[in-house]
């Protein structure tokens, strides 16, 4: 009897060691409240997000998982706020812990964000290895917004190794994904790219099929982006479009869009185009005179 009192004191000891490592494993600190909150709002209010973020003391997260939470929406925050880091000194925690844990949505965020830093520092062959990782893992995340911008960020690194093929299969993906969110600036975005790159590719009908969907959208674009719209537009039109094509989006483009906005150079080549050197001569000369 005494042994097997003993044998149930020991079996009752190993019990109650478990359920205290469970219990410690799943404990969370005050913090995390936080950490979760800001995670709802970091999309629309980064500002506010960053200064919530940098106002939590790293030692007083409980535990890996919530060093983790905070070093990821930590580095989300400083992406947001156009803080481009070079390092991994944030974001290590991280890559570190959900490379065996966390969600499909903490494991595309933490790769894609990886990736930028990759990006940062000229290092396009790692810099795909994790987007492509992000991708991958994030399968089942219906974090759509970071899965577009996933397939931008690889767009942008094909366009700059003149790999147009392979920019345009990413900037379609991201388009229709964009599309699926209802970020309309974020789509129209991706269907300027897509002229431009259809245009880099001599592809005229391509280019004017997204022309034709991104048409409709102006109105509802900022001048920025209606901006870039009519400059990739006169680019294609200059390569493929009639003389009364050009004039009328000269006309319409210049009407539109502050004076202080417009692209001077591509207006110059479109009244180059058509044979209209005096006024190439002056948008040249607006040119000049905005750079002094």
């Amino acid at each position: 009897m005494p042994q097997r009192e003993n044998d149930m004191k020991l079996h009752h000891i190993y019990i109650l060691g478990i359920i205290l490592i469970l219990a410690s494993c799943t404990r969370h600190s005050q913090e995390w409240k936080i950490l979760r909150d800001v995670e709802t709002y970091i999309e629309t209010h980064a500002d506010s997000a960053l200064v919530t973020l940098q106002g939590i003391r790293p030692g007083n997260l409980a535990n890996d998982e919530e060093k983790a939470k905070h070093a990821l929406l930590l580095s989300m925050a400083m992406d947001k706020n156009y803080i481009d880091r070079t390092d991994f000194e944030v974001l290590q925690p991280a890559i570190e812990y959900y490379l065996n844990h966390g969600t499909a949505t903490d494991k595309l965020r933490t790769f894609y964000y990886e990736g930028r830093i990759y990006t940062n520092q000229g290092d396009n062959t790692s810099a795909i290895i994790r987007f492509n990782r992000a991708l991958t893992q994030g399968a089942t995340s219906d974090d759509l917004r970071t899965k577009a911008r996933t397939h931008v960020a690889q767009a942008n690194i094909y366009k700059d190794l003149y790999q147009f093929d392979q920019s345009v299969k990413e900037n379609k993906q991201a388009a229709e994904l964009f599309k699926e969110t209802g970020l309309t600036h974020s789509y129209a975005n991706c269907l300027i790219r897509l002229i431009n790159d259809y245009t880099l590719l001599n592809d005229r009908e391509n280019a004017q099929r997204y022309i034709d969907i991104c048409q409709p959208m102006l109105s509802s674009l900022s001048i920025g982006k209606r901006n870039e719209f009519y400059s990739v537009y006169l680019i294609h039109l200059t390569n493929y479009g009639l003389e009364e094509d050009i004039i009328s989006a000269l006309e319409e483009y210049r009407t539109t869009i502050p004076t202080e906005k417009l692209d001077w150079l591509t207006i110059a080549k479109a009244y180059l185009t058509i044979g209209n050197y005096r006024e190439a001569l002056t948008c040249v000369q607006r040119t000049i005179d905005k750079d002094i």
